[in-house]
């Protein structure tokens, strides 16, 4: 059956470019964000299965997760009429498989296997096994950068009999490891033997097995050593034929580690050389350690680390969004004209969200939006937001600046900062792009931060030419050098905007107690929400709530009274969390909270995560990760006791030591515990 012509969701299918054992895909047009996008659309029988349904849900889900410049994002997944599908980025170029009809160099081959074990090691580091690591699923852009794609896709179409008790799923015969061959357990180390293939295959031109059916090349795969490699090509070195073995081991035991450990051993069989003694191999999306001296339990040399990327941040949602009509009209004229806006304020006012509004009033699309929350730990320097915007720009057609900067950490020679700007802008100039740089108080005092925005201010500001996208900086307060640029802080709430404010919550206060409160909290749109959780658990007792009031009253800190007394209404599971969440300074991945909490003996995670984000205390963004406000995180972690730092500290440097590309964050987690005791 044939797609092509009809809508699937919002997308219009277009054309049928692809057909598998698996899926078929398909090239299809997003209406709504003006794009084409490819659209796996899995076999129409597996409707049939039971609970098929639940477990494409479930996967899907969960293969979204994956974040990595080397992993063809999944965008969007559905099921429609009986048709179950997955949405992913459209690549243009073609195949590892379409480029292994060509010869390949050892150099060339050594590139390709790094960003294909960057990819690998990130999903394994989430527990994500590929099971299906083939050339027909390493896609290649036109200057052959590296995006694996079909991450879980085995296990999804995989039947009932193949899942129950080993969680197989049947690969690619050719790339299967023995272990699937045999039908046993798998783990990430499955992958490493298919990449260990690839890396014969590329390197010798040929796979290691072939057969007249596909039961033959399985039984080879499971009972037959591979041909030597210098057998079938006599250049082949000694030391490449020995790492294409060792990742060809029937046993997983004596693979290698992880598929890092396999691209460090080839690049270093192939050029003689590799990273200093006890320096891990990163790709390009782990670039963005660091660096970090004399701390022994890292176990890195950390002076060659390179510098990039950062987890792509989601602009926050504002579905709530009331008042301020005069603000942002005024706001919104500003950045139209200047295109350069500063929002400054004290915390809770509510900078973030009518930087959000503005940004996505402007862009007209969520996509076109670059969100930058600074914090003191990964995002305080230029190199960190560099990365950032050139892995946004790279996964919007414009590579520029990722390859410079990509080339210069190979050449390992320090990046020019105007070369790195120029390409920035010109970046930004190939599109309608909002850039908005969140928490900037943070950073004010950082010179090099703040010699960028400098820079960009003497270039278009001071010279009054037009800058090629649109800035949004949103801080406490600002530099000495942006001070010319911002306009009064933004005040608190009006009366009738705290009242659409507070009944656009749940619960709705009356009138009355809406004007005490917005006159106790000055309209501050934080400490108004939180006041409205602390009344509702209040309920309708007019002496409770005098006491509230008046208690309010004697206090010179309102954020303090209000914290306290919601705080101590909360269950000691709800107090365990918040103060967990308290020790990191920025969004945190609930993988990494249930990690600081797993010894706490707090169950139920999900409920009472759910119920912290219905009093306002933390929020759950799109991208699943738990964002605690800068209020709410200052005060519980200002309770905590020494101990309790110490503790939630040394867990969340455990839980980040062990993710790659995440050096700094651990650095930042063992001195924090250090200066706890």
């Amino acid at each position: 059956m044939n797609l092509a012509g009809r809508d699937l969701g919002q997308y219009h299918v277009v054309e049928l470019i692809g057909q598998g054992g698996m899926a078929a895909v398909y090239k299809a047009y997003q209406p709504a964000l003006e794009r084409h996008v490819a659209i796996k659309v899995l076999p129409e029988q597996l409707a049939l299965v039971p609970d098929f349904s639940d477990r494409f849900v479930r996967e899907a889900k969960a293969i979204a997760q994956l974040n990595h410049p080397n992993i063809l994002p999944v965008m969007d997944f559905g099921q429609e009429d009986g048709l179950s599908y997955i949405v992913m980025k459209y690549v243009r170029g073609g195949t590892l498989a379409d480029r292994l009809r060509r010869p390949i160099d050892l150099l060339t081959t050594t590139r390709l296997v790094e960003q294909i074990a960057a990819a690998l090691d990130h999903a394994h580091s989430r527990g994500i096994i590929h099971r299906d690591v083939k050339p027909s699923n390493v896609l290649l852009d036109e200057g052959e950068w590296v995006q694996l794609a079909d991450f879980g896709l085995a296990k999804i179409v995989a039947r009932d009999e193949d899942l129950t008790g080993t969680g197989t799923g049947m690969g690619t015969p050719t790339y299967l490891s023995p272990e699937q061959g045999k039908g046993l357990p798998l783990d990430h180390r499955t992958d490493i033997y298919s990449l260990g293939v690839i890396v014969y295959e590329m390197v010798t031109g040929r796979p290691p097995f072939t057969g007249e059916n596909l039961v033959a090349i399985v039984m080879k795969h499971i009972y037959e050593p591979p041909p030597l490699p210098r057998v079938t090509n006599p250049d082949v070195p000694e030391a490449v034929q020995a790492v294409m073995l060792k990742a060809l081991a029937k046993s997983p035991a004596d693979r290698f580690d992880s598929a890092g450990d396999l691209a460090h051993a080839l690049r270093k069989a192939v050029t003689g050389s590799s990273p200093p003694a006890g320096v891990q191999v990163y790709g390009p999306g782990d670039a963005h350690v660091t660096p970090v001296l004399g701390l022994p339990e890292l176990h890195v040399d950390v002076a060659t680390l390179p510098h990039g990327l950062l987890i792509t941040e989601t602009v926050p949602g504002v579905a709530h969004f009331v008042g301020r009509e005069q603000e942002l009209a005024a706001c919104r004229a500003k950045l139209e004209r200047d295109r350069f806006l500063v929002l400054t304020g004290m915390a809770g006012v509510g900078k973030s969200t009518l930087g959000a509004k503005l940004a996505r009033d402007v862009a007209g699309s969520p996509d076109r939006i670059f969100w930058f929350t600074f914090d003191r730990v990964e995002k305080s320097t230029t190199d960190a937001l560099y990365w950032a915007v050139a892995a946004f720009l790279n996964n919007r057609g414009d590579s520029s600046l990722w390859r410079f900067l990509k080339g210069a950490v190979d050449a390992e020679k320090p990046l020019e900062q105007t070369a790195r700007l120029n390409l920035l802008l010109s970046g930004l100039a190939s599109g309608s792009y909002v850039l908005c740089f969140d928490d900037f108080h943070l950073v004010a005092d950082v010179p090099e931060i703040v010699h960028v925005f400098k820079l960009i201010r003497h270039r278009f500001l001071d010279l009054r030419q037009e800058l090629p996208g649109w800035f949004v900086i949103m801080g406490r307060d600002v530099p000495a050098d942006l001070e010319y640029a911002v306009g009064a802080p933004l005040a608190g709430f009006t009366h009738e905007d705290a009242e659409r404010f507070v009944a656009s919550r749940s619960p709705r206060l009356s009138p009355a107690l809406v004007l005490r409160l917005w006159q106790r909290t000055e309209g501050n749109a934080k400490l108004m929400e939180l006041g409205a959780s602390a009344l509702a658990a209040v309920g309708d007792q007019p002496a409770a709530v005098e006491s509230f009031f008046e208690a309010m009253g004697r206090r010179g800190d309102v954020r303090e009274y209000l914290m306290t007394d919601i705080y101590a209404a909360l269950t000691p599971d709800e107090q365990l969390i918040m103060g967990a969440l308290s020790v990191f300074p920025g969004p945190v991945e609930r993988a990494a909270a249930e990690h600081v909490l797993e010894a706490e003996g707090v169950s139920g995670m999900v409920p009472k995560i759910e119920a912290l984000v219905n009093r306002h205390l933390i929020g759950a963004g799109e991208d699943e990760r738990l964002r605690c406000h800068a209020l709410v995180r200052e005060y519980c972690y200002d309770i905590l006791t020494r101990r309790d730092r110490e503790r939630f500290h040394q867990r969340a440097a455990e839980y980040f030591e062990g993710e790659r590309g995440y050096l700094a964050a651990a650095y930042h987690h063992f001195e924090r515990r250090a200066y706890a005791q």
